[in-house]
């Protein structure tokens, strides 16, 4: 279901108070009219990115909430042009979903960083790539470097920056492009010729 396009019929529109369930609605609601099969568990979906009362909606699937307590499954539909993580998606249904029996599986993964560590002439150097929100919202992915090394000549530094670089543009384009497996083995002979000059 994730990343799938469908549309929204709004029964609960943004604002509106719930007296049988004396809740709120924070975010737009409503049941998928199309884009999944039939007979589907989904019982409804939650809009995000779309801060006033709507009608309809179409989007994409950035999320799916299992909540065992009400036995159901819960989209997250949001415009195709805006991304939203599991920091995002959980404080916002957190008013009818949250506590102990919620799932929540999102297509935008959430980067948490990585340590890259690298042995060169039995001298160990290491790379921080941290995670910036500004940055991730944008691209998904770590983009502010951090380089910790013991030691390391300024060319070392460099030849390491470029490695990283190499790998964080393949997961970029892999990412954004859903490259097949022939596609992908272009991709990285071309960007490794970019960034070192040799095949």
């Amino acid at each position: 279901m994730l990343g799938k396009f469908v549309k929204v019929r709004v029964t609960k529109p943004l604002g509106r108070f719930d007296r049988e369930t004396n809740v709120k609605y924070l975010l737009n609601y409503g049941v998928v009219e199309s884009g999944l099969l039939p007979h589907s568990p989904v019982a409804g979906a939650y809009i995000m990115g779309v801060d006033h009362p709507v009608r309809n909606f179409d989007g994409r699937v950035t999320a799916v909430i299992k909540d065992k307590r009400r036995h159901a499954v819960y989209l997250v539909v949001s415009p195709k042009s805006k991304r939203f993580i599991i920091n995002d998606i959980k404080p916002a249904v957190a008013f009818l979903h949250k506590g102990q029996g919620v799932t929540i599986e999102c297509f935008y993964e959430r980067s948490c960083g990585a340590v890259v560590y690298r042995d060169i002439g039995g001298e160990k150097r290491f790379l921080l790539i941290k995670n910036k929100k500004l940055y991730a919202e944008t691209f998904g992915f770590s983009a502010a470097i951090v380089l910790a090394s013991l030691g390391c000549s300024m060319v070392h530094v460099l030849i390491d920056c470029a490695y990283v670089f190499f790998l964080l543009s393949c997961l970029y384009i892999g990412h954004v492009w859903r490259l097949s497996p022939k596609e992908w083995k272009i991709t990285t002979t071309v960007l490794r010729v970019i960034y070192f000059g040799t095949l």
